[in-house]
């Protein structure tokens, strides 16, 4: 039986079909992705749905397999507290012979503990807690992120430069550039994930600076 987490890391290993590369250099401008493009346009896709799904909200029926920052990082320093809680207790002189004395049906079931590996344990939660950021990515913020890393793929694919127009006409972003980056971004994600899609990409190309475009 496969779990959410199985089929997202798959699809992270392998993130386009044949068929939906082909899709994506069937853009007007694009006619072949090389090798080495290729690889970076799927290191680039893997990357966004890394980000994409371990920063996104729980969806409904998920419980606690995606649970928020917040959650994850007062679990770690949970960890920390009570293997330093137990390590304190059990290098208490008489602790371990008081409670196999209180316990005794307890006494031959009564685990061996390493009170350095319990150190270690609190420190390596310590560090995961500091990892998880009190604030910062989100969906949004990983696809920014992602249409940064198709711009030198874009660029180099088509030599033209990665820009966006507005049509007064539509009254909405067009171009080559966000075609492309719709047709990259369509197979990562559930329906809607061209909702803002131009407000992104004018994002994302104004924060780039020229040495990410190389």
């Amino acid at each position: 039986m496969t779990g959410p987490d199985d089929t997202i890391y798959t699809k992270i290993d392998q993130p386009y079909s044949d068929d939906e590369l082909r899709e994506i250099v069937g853009v007007h401008g694009i006619e072949r992705l090389t090798n080495p493009i290729r690889k970076q346009l799927e290191y680039a896709a893997g990357y966004y749905l890394f980000e994409w799904e371990a920063e996104r909200p729980a969806e409904v029926g998920e419980g606690w397999l995606y649970p928020p920052r917040k959650v994850r990082r007062a679990a770690y320093e949970k960890v920390a507290k009570k293997a330093r809680e137990l390590r304190d207790a059990l290098e208490a002189p008489g602790f371990q012979r008081a409670f196999k004395h209180r316990f005794p049906e307890e006494k031959e079931t009564w685990p061996e503990f390493d009170l350095e590996q319990l150190e270690v344990l609190a420190q390596a939660a310590e560090r995961a807690a500091t990892k998880v950021r009190k604030t910062g990515a989100d969906p949004r913020v990983a696809r920014r992120n992602f249409i940064k890393r198709l711009v030198p793929v874009f660029e180099a694919v088509t030599e033209e430069k990665a820009a966006r127009w507005h049509d007064p006409i539509a009254t909405k972003d067009t171009g080559l550039f966000l075609e492309f980056v719709e047709k990259c971004l369509r197979p990562l994600t559930s329906a809607g994930a061209d909702s803002g899609l131009d407000d992104d990409v004018r994002r994302a190309l104004k924060e780039m600076s020229p040495a990410e475009r190389s």
